[in-house]
């Protein structure tokens, strides 16, 4: 699951099993309502994972291919530094 600030564009990365309706409630409680308050607004993307163009899922494809091991089956276990590197790196566009 990939949380957005839409003004700041801090990225949070959350690995879920499944991504039905009570599992995504739970994750944004538990990973987002307590640690930054609620939330204004949510945009979804109407569960069409994986195929959105935005610029962060485009980025989060590329840090997670530099990291990822040949099986590409640990991807969940590197979301911590990925969101690190989406995070700190420079994005300043011209």
């Amino acid at each position: 699951m990939v949380a957005i600030d839409a003004l700041s564009k801090y990225v949070e990365l959350k690995a879920v099993p499944e991504t039905t309706a009570e599992r995504v409630i739970r994750s944004l409680d538990n990973n987002i309502v307590h640690r930054f308050g609620t939330l204004a607004r949510i945009v979804s993307g109407q569960g069409t994972a994986y195929m959105a163009k935005e610029m962060a899922d485009t980025t989060l494809t590329l840090v997670l291919a530099a990291y990822l091991n040949t099986e590409h089956n640990e991807w969940d276990k590197i979301l911590k530094e990925a969101a690190y590197a989406i995070n700190t790196a420079n994005n300043a566009r011209p």
